[in-house]
């Protein structure tokens, strides 16, 4: 409504300034003005419109501390909950992790223990002696197969 007031005085206001009528023109326009704004019709709904606006803005101003202190209240509640949420999610992962940790450590360290001692070349032969002597006059980091296959030196055949 307001813009359309705006428009409307904007064009009044350049008719007058861009107009050749002269003085004549000019005073129709300004009676013309005053006779719609004093009709009856006119100003009561202009007494409306205002009284409208004053009970919304009231209405307006008396919503807002409830709404404010609704929504700082609601922000309080969900920092809460996600601060809850957060810490027993560390908890649980925590948990988790320790338990695992206490399970699997001593099976991992079973595993490697059993596996170590059938690795070659880790300095224990199957007679408990170094296996940096030579036997049989070969070098002692090379290996001859059990089944006469060609020997391996470090995992690899040396053929």
């Amino acid at each position: 409504m307001r813009y359309k007031a705006m428009f409307a005085t904007g064009l009044v206001v350049g008719f007058i300034a861009g107009t050749r009528a002269g003085r004549e023109r000019y005073d129709q326009l300004v009676r013309l003005t005053r006779q719609a704004a004093e009709h009856p019709a006119v100003q009561k709904t202009t007494q409306a419109a205002t009284a409208k606006a004053t009970d919304l803005t009231r209405t307006a101003s008396g919503k807002i501390p409830d709404l404010a202190r609704t929504a700082t209240g609601k922000a309080t509640d969900f920092t809460k909950t996600a601060t809850n949420r957060a810490t027993g999610l560390t908890k649980t992962a925590t948990g988790k992790a320790t338990g695992i940790t206490k399970t699997a450590v001593p099976k991992i360290t079973g595993t490697a223990k059993h596996a170590a001692g059938r690795l070659p070349f880790t300095g224990k032969s199957d007679g408990g002696e170094a296996s940096g002597e030579a036997t049989n006059g070969t070098d002692p980091q090379a290996s001859s197969q059990a089944d006469g296959s060609p020997a391996s030196y470090n995992g690899m055949r040396a053929d």
